[in-house]
């Protein structure tokens, strides 16, 4: 598979955000000192990553649900953990 570029690495990672763990995401309190966060990475290589720092959420449930909704994704064909 071909390098994946910047543009590709973002749409994943906005798919993600918006279609996968929407729900995670929201669940964020920003208000807090310092504010709980949820990130995804992508690099060239096609490889997706998960860091967050709310102790509620949990890395592998966020990936067992990710890979869930992979299969018969078209958008995250090619991607894996």
């Amino acid at each position: 598979m071909a390098d994946r570029t910047g543009e590709e690495q973002q749409a994943i990672c906005d798919h993600i955000r918006t279609d996968v763990l929407s729900t995670e995401y929201a669940s964020l309190d920003t208000t807090l000192d310092p504010p709980e966060y949820l990130a995804f990475s992508a690099d060239y290589l096609g490889q997706i990553d998960f860091i967050t720092n709310k102790d509620s959420l949990s890395i592998s449930d966020m990936k067992t649900k990710w890979t869930s909704h992979k299969d018969g994704c078209l958008e995250c064909e090619g991607w894996s953990l």
